[in-house]
């Protein structure tokens, strides 16, 4: 990808999974900040990022697949993020999101997005000259 201004978004209207099926896999409270866990997948290892709140409570969940799934649902690059929907807006998803970027490679055109996820990475990607 070349300019800013040209790229293209696959977007589906609901997500795959939804928060609540994701967030009861994890360790529900633990120091604010982000946090590292590696989850055991029948194919590989999925790098999963957690995002702790200053009241210690899991709000914000990135998985990062550097393997293709068996499902073919993921494959290596690969990101979902998750976010309590209470918490939106707050920029966990951002901190998340610059995190995984210090860690992993990964192309947002090859990634498959909510509409509110789609918004969120326009956005994201216009105000990050090192994009």
């Amino acid at each position: 990808m070349t300019r800013k201004d040209q790229y293209v978004l696959r977007v589906i209207q609901e997500p795959a999974f939804p928060w609540e099926s994701q967030v009861v896999q994890y360790q529900q409270e633990d120091d604010p900040g982000i946090h590292y866990f590696g989850g055991e997948t029948p194919d590989g290892i999925v790098d999963c990022l957690l995002f702790y709140n200053e009241d210690r409570r899991l709000v914000g969940i990135l998985n990062h697949y550097g393997f293709y799934e068996s499902s073919g649902l993921e494959k290596p690059g690969n990101i979902n993020i998750f976010v309590d929907p209470a918490q939106r807006k707050k920029g966990i998803a951002t901190a998340l999101l610059d995190e995984s970027r210090k860690r992993w490679l990964f192309d947002i055109e090859e990634q498959t997005y909510t509409l509110e996820g789609a918004a969120f990475i326009k956005k994201y990607f216009l105000s990050h000259d090192d994009f």
